[in-house]
């Protein structure tokens, strides 16, 4: 246990009981390096070999063995001072929807209620994926994000919204056992407001203890969080918020300065499974369909083919052989598109489905009114007749008086 400062969250220092030693090496760079998707800011879904690679002091390789029997693999984040807010987004959502696509309801209406009208993308796919089915709201979710670095960029400023919400509301709190105001004075320098605009809400800023559990209050889930470093011993393992009860909802794996994510070894087998049936490795990487979709790779492969082609239709060397596979390179954008009509489909029938359903709350709402007027109409038809039946008796009274020969007022 180090001191009462520590290095905690993405490197920053703060009190509590995380100890974090200086990470020597280029793990970073290598990580970095490992992310292929079209995006280039999450990665695809690696088993935990990798790490070893990555990892080879034998404390770390001690610890990753530690965890083995629970966790099964990892996805790689772009370490540029938005890793957590970036990890700890798309794993919440990854897991929800892996669940039940419709638990994802209350954290989107928080969302809602502190971007406003900033992350409008991100908002209008978040809005679709509670009404799919969890494997046609993963694929939305993986092609979406892994092929837009501008969703990776909202989805983190929406966490920091919500974060510097969630503290602006709470400054008064009591966090670390002082007030919230003076924790952040002390281990920032810095007054309240300028904390949350230049340390929250600025992307870039690394998160540390303090936004870790604003982001996870304000958005009310929990997550783990599991320490790779090179001390001595098990690896640590923080649940945050401490005070809520109740397992997490993803995990994260923290090494001094960078959070990846981590997958329990069940989630594991079903997110492999489901990446290898999408073939999100072929339509998400950087050379995939997608990209030569967007980006003009279609006529770039038939050019190159073209051009490669020697005399009598023979292919000269390397190059050809590297635009040999065009039948393999149509079959790409043959099945992306695919993919991209199943989910416009889709998305139009959810779509419809919600319409018809308004229509039929409509209607049965306009049924009720319609029953509730007749029955007021009912009664008022009723009362009609009664008060005409005392007008016909008062008249028959009259009438009878008349007939007796009674003229004036007083008549006996």
């Amino acid at each position: 246990r180090m001191g009462p400062k520590q290095q905690v969250a993405d490197g920053s220092v703060g009190h509590g009981s995380w100890p974090c030693e200086a990470f020597a090496g280029t793990a970073s760079v290598v990580v970095a390096a490992m992310i292929e998707s079209a995006a280039g800011l999450v990665g695809f879904l690696d088993s935990l070999e990798t790490l070893h690679e990555i990892f080879t002091d034998d404390r770390q390789q001690a610890k990753l063995f530690d965890l083995c029997g629970e966790f099964g693999g990892w996805r790689s984040c772009k370490g540029d001072g938005n890793c957590f807010y970036r990890a700890c987004g798309f794993s919440v959502v990854e897991a929800t929807l892996c669940r039940d696509p419709k638990r994802l309801l209350p954290i989107i209406q928080k969302l809602e209620h502190v971007v406003g009208r900033e992350s409008k993308d991100l908002m209008s796919l978040l809005v679709e994926l509670p009404h799919l089915d969890h494997e046609l709201a993963l694929e939305m979710w993986y092609q979406s994000f892994l092929n837009d670095a501008a969703l990776d960029t909202q989805l983190v400023r929406a966490l920091r919204l919500a974060a510097a919400s969630w503290l602006e509301n709470h400054r008064h709190m009591v966090f670390k056992n002082i007030p919230m105001e003076t924790y952040v004075e002390s281990e920032h320098k810095m007054d309240f407001q300028s904390f949350l605009e230049s340390e929250v809400l600025t992307l870039g800023k690394e998160a540390d203890i303090l936004m870790i559990h604003a982001v996870t209050a304000a958005l009310g889930f929990k997550i783990e969080i599991i320490q790779l470093d090179r001390s001595v011993g098990n690896a640590q393992r923080h649940g945050v918020p401490e005070e809520v009860p109740g397992e997490a909802v993803a995990t994260l794996l923290f090494r001094p300065g960078h959070y990846d994510i981590f997958y329990r070894s069940e989630l594991y087998k079903d997110v492999v499974q489901l990446e290898k049936s999408l073939q999100l490795r072929r339509l998400c990487s950087r050379g995939g369909a997608d990209a030569a979709l967007t980006g003009g790779g279609i006529t770039g492969y038939e050019s190159s083919w073209d051009q490669s082609l020697g005399a009598g239709g023979r292919s000269p060397g390397k190059a050809g052989h590297r635009h040999a596979s065009r039948g393999d390179v149509l079959e790409d954008v043959v099945e992306a598109l695919k993919h991209a009509m199943r989910s416009s489909m889709d998305k139009c029938v959810a779509a419809i489905d919600r319409e018809t359903a308004e229509v039929r709350r409509t209607a049965e709402s306009d049924r009720h009114a319609c029953r509730d007027l007749e029955q007021e109409i009912k009664v008022l038809s009723d009362e009609l007749a009664a008060k005409q039946e005392v007008i016909r008796e008062l008249q028959e009274s009259v009438s009878g008086l008349q007939a007796s020969g009674c003229r004036g007022f007083w008549c006996s």
